[in-house]
């Protein structure tokens, strides 16, 4: 009895001695340098947002996590080959769905066609028989192939071998997304030699996982579940701060110098408003003079025009009194008006119209009635 309670102590005391099963370890291989997602500090050790997201991800599954730096088609070489169990960070297409299984989406990434200031182009198929650089196994790679078949593409390992080509004139457009192609351009102050020309696409990093592994895609998608909002936004604001675009004193003095040339053009524009708001103005008043003065000469000729209008009118009125059939006498040459009274010939037109009357007297009467004075006076015809 005293052996069996010897080996009972024993027994107990070599199970609490026992150490704790370890955590399991998942490991993660990610790009050698995607900034400010991720990439490999001085000292070697794996940085940037898609590290933290990871570290906090294994915090809310209670899991180790181990990453493994490598270019990028071999980060996928080796979840295929299960020597690494999860791509870090990786966009969904069909071609990758033949031989990966992926998480849920945890950030949101456009890619964007950026071109050299010095071509004219504004939509991808104005850069047929221009090559276009690219990551070699990229999202943007299988993109175009499928949706822009007819561009060139010169594909290149990393990004940074992308943006080098770039500045040395070797290609005259490249694709990248959005933060890492600031990122990289911003380190070559070589911001303002490229333009954003279009976004091609907005897609979603996921983790990628061996084809068939559901286990580990459900404890991928449980972990992603319990990170909320807050947390990423974070994450966000940590690499954001560490990797700013612009120095915030020449930011503060971008901001300056544009609100003062806003302010000059506003400026600018009222008075050429009110330039033309006169030169209108006058226009119109003259416009305005001119009409008037036309109508007066208008209303001077209507005038005129009633003047002789009404004379015609009175004359014809005469024409028609005197158009009549009107007794006269064969000897006395006196006219018989509508009453029945004869009247001299004078004073019949004098009533009838306007006309008036002076008298004199003709060679003829002159001679029957003074023929004195006509034998004197008179030519001798």
């Amino acid at each position: 009895m005293k052996n069996l309670h010897i080996l009972l102590l024993i027994a107990i005391l070599g199970t609490a001695i026992t150490p704790a099963a370890a955590a399991r370890t998942i490991s993660i291989t990610h790009s050698l340098d995607y900034k400010p997602y991720v990439f490999i500090d001085e000292n070697g050790d794996s940085r940037g947002l898609i590290v933290d997201y990871w570290r906090l991800w294994a915090k809310k599954v209670n899991v180790e996590v181990k990453f493994i730096p490598q270019n990028f088609q071999t980060c996928i070489t080796m979840v295929r080959n299960d020597t690494a169990d999860v791509v870090g960070g990786i966009f969904y297409n069909e071609e990758r769905d033949q031989y990966l299984d992926f998480s849920k989406p945890f950030f949101d990434i456009d890619a964007i066609l950026f071109i050299s200031i010095k071509i004219t182009a504004t939509a991808p198929e104005d850069l047929i028989g221009t090559p276009v650089g690219v990551v070699k196994g990229d999202y943007s790679e299988w993109f175009i192939k499928t949706y822009h078949s007819k561009l060139s593409l010169k594909t290149y390992t990393n990004y940074d071998d992308v943006i080098q080509a770039a500045l040395q004139h070797k290609i005259k457009a490249f694709i990248l997304d959005r933060p890492n192609a600031i990122y990289l351009l911003s380190q070559h102050d070589a911001l303002g030699k490229f333009r954003q020309m279009q976004t091609l696409y907005t897609q979603s990093l996921r983790g990628g996982v061996q084809l068939g592994n559901t286990e580990l895609v459900d404890l991928l998608n449980r972990g992603i579940n319990q990170i909320n909002d807050q947390e990423v936004r974070e994450i966000y604001k940590k690499w954001v701060s560490y990797t700013p675009l612009f120095p915030k004193k020449l930011l503060q003095t971008i901001i300056i110098i544009g609100s003062i040339f806003l302010f000059a053009i506003l400026i600018l524009n009222t008075l050429v408003l009110r330039r033309r708001v006169k030169q209108k103005t006058q226009h119109l008043q003259q416009a305005l003079d001119s009409l008037h003065e036309k109508n007066s000469a208008l209303t001077i000729e209507i005038t005129e025009h009633k003047k002789t209008l009404h004379k015609k009118e009175e004359l014809a009125s005469e024409l028609k009194t005197i158009s009549e059939l009107i007794p006269i006498c064969s000897n006395c040459k006196s006219i018989r008006d509508d009453n029945g009274y004869w009247e001299q010939v004078e004073v019949f037109m004098k009533s009838h119209t306007k006309i008036e009357f002076t008298h004199g007297i003709c060679p003829k009467c002159v001679a029957e009635l003074y023929p004195d004075v006509a034998k004197s006076k008179l030519p001798d015809n």
